[in-house]
C-alpha cells in the first residue's frame, strides 16, 4: 500500500480516463433525453457507463498495489468461464462451444501456467501459443488465433534479444514472423471447405455492421441515437447493408433478427451518443498502442509479459472490431489499468523486477536495467 500513499496513485492517464468515462455517461444521458429513449434503455445505458467507471477504478486500485494480481484475476475469470460452460456440453458439442466457452480460458491459463513452470525461458510458452493458435484457427476462432500467433512472435523476438546480437535478433524475428504467418495461412485454407461459408457470412455481418454505424453517424453526427438504439434505426440500416453485400436478408440466413451493435466500441459509442462518448475509446486506443510499444521495447521481460502482450493486443482489437457490451467492461478496465501502470513502472517497480530476476535467471541482465 505504500505506493498508493506516496502521492503517485492518481497518474495523469487514469484521471483523464475517468473524466472521459464521466463525459461519456453525460453524453449518453443527453442523447437519451434528446431522442426520447425508453426508460429501460436509458437505465441500461447509464448502468453500463457507471459499471465501466467502477471497473476501471477498482481494477486500477488493485493492480496499482501489485501488477501480478492481473494474473490472479485472469485465472479466476478463466476458471469461472470454464465452469459456466461445462453444463452446456450436454446440449452442444465441444467444438461448438470452443469460441465462446473454452478458447479464451485455455489461452489465459496457457499464458499464466507456462511462464510459471518453465522459469528459465519463455520459449515453451511461445511453442504452446503456437499450437493453441493453430487450434483456434482450425476451430474458426480467427481473431484469437492471430493474437496467439503475434504473442508467440513477440516472445521469440524478446527472448532472442538475450542471446543474439542485434542483427541476429532481427533475423530471428523475421524468420519467426514468416513461419507464424505460413502456419496461419495453412490452417486457414485447410479449413476453408468446412468454414468457408460461415466465414464469408461472418465477414459480411461485420462489414455490414460497420457500414450501418457509419451511415448512422453521418445522419446524426452530434447527438447519436441513444442507448441500445438497435431495434429500429440501426436494425434497418444493418439489414440494408447486409443485403447489399450478400444478396440475402440476415434473418433468412440466421433465423434471428439482428440485435447487436456496431461491432466496434469506437463506432458504437459514437453512433449511440455522439463524438463526446467516442472520445473515451479513441483515448483508450491511443493509450493501448503506446503502452504496447512500451511492453515490446522497454519493459523488462518477465513472467507477466506474455499475458500483458495478449491483453493489450486483444483490447486494441476490441476497440475497433468488438461491441461495447457484456464482459467487455471487465477487459476494458483491466487493459487500461495495465496500459497505464506499465508506463510508470520505472523506477518505482525496479525492485519487483529484481525479485523476479531471481526466479528467471535468464532474464536477470535485462531485468536489472534502469
Amino acid at each position: 500500500m505504500s505506493e498508493i500513499r506516496n502521492g503517485g496513485f492518481l497518474h495523469r492517464e487514469i484521471v483523464i480516463t475517468c473524466v472521459l468515462v464521466m463525459a461519456m455517461a453525460c453524453a449518453y444521458l443527453v442523447s437519451d433525453i434528446f431522442n426520447g429513449n425508453t426508460a429501460e434503455n436509458s437505465a441500461r445505458g447509464a448502468a453500463r457507463s457507471i459499471f465501466l467507471f467502477t471497473d476501471i477504478l477498482g481494477l486500477y486500485f488493485v493492480l496499482r498495489i501489485n501488477l501480478v494480481l492481473a494474473a490472479h484475476l485472469c485465472a479466476g475469470y478463466a476458471i469461472g468461464q470454464v465452469l459456466a460452460t461445462l453444463p452446456a456440453l450436454q446440449q452442444s458439442g465441444f467444438s461448438d462451444l470452443w469460441k465462446f466457452g473454452f478458447a479464451t480460458p485455455a489461452t489465459i491459463l496457457t499464458l499464466i501456467v507456462f511462464p510459471r513452470y518453465f522459469r528459465r525461458s519463455l520459449i515453451p510458452c511461445a511453442l504452446a501459443l503456437l499450437v493453441l493458435g493453430m487450434v483456434h484457427m482450425l476451430l474458426d476462432y480467427r481473431s484469437l488465433s492471430g493474437v496467439c500467433m503475434n504473442v508467440c512472435a513477440l516472445i521469440v523476438y524478446r527472448q532472442s534479444d538475450h542471446i543474439l546480437a542485434r542483427r541476429g535478433t532481427a533475423v530471428a524475428a523475421t524468420l519467426t514472423a514468416v513461419f507464424v504467418l505460413s502456419l496461419i495461412v495453412f490452417a486457414y485454407w485447410s479449413t476453408q471447405d468446412e468454414f468457408g461459408n460461415r466465414r464469408y457470412l461472418g465477414n459480411a455481418a461485420r462489414v455490414a455492421a460497420l457500414m450501418a454505424a457509419y451511415d448512422g453517424i453521418k445522419a446524426a453526427p452530434w447527438t447519436g441515437y441513444g442507448s441500445w438504439a438497435y431495434e429500429a434505426t440501426f436494425g434497418s440500416l444493418y439489414e440494408t447493408a447486409y443485403f447489399d453485400l450478400t444478396g440475402r436478408r440476415y434473418v433468412e440466413v440466421t433465423g434471428q433478427k439482428f440485435i447487436f451493435g456496431a461491432h466496434s466500441q469506437l463506432l458504437q459509442s459514437w453512433y449511440e451518443a455522439g463524438p463526446v462518448a467516442a472520445l473515451f475509446f479513441l483515448y483508450l486506443a491511443v493509450t493501448l498502442i503506446r503502452s504496447m510499444q512500451v511492453a515490446i521495447l522497454r519493459r523488462p521481460l518477465d513472467s507477466l509479459s506474455p499475458l500483458i502482450f495478449e491483453i493489450l493486443l486483444i483490447s486494441i482489437w476490441h476497440v475497433f472490431l468488438s461491441p461495447f457490451a457484456g464482459e467487455h467492461r471487465f477487459w476494458i478496465g483491466l487493459s487500461v489499468s495495465i496500459a497505464i501502470l506499465i508506463r510508470h513502472e520505472f523506477p518505482a517497480r525496479i525492485k519487483t523486477h529484481r525479485q523476479l530476476a531471481s526466479q528467471f535467471p535468464a532474464f536477470a541482465s535485462e531485468t536489472s536495467r534502469p
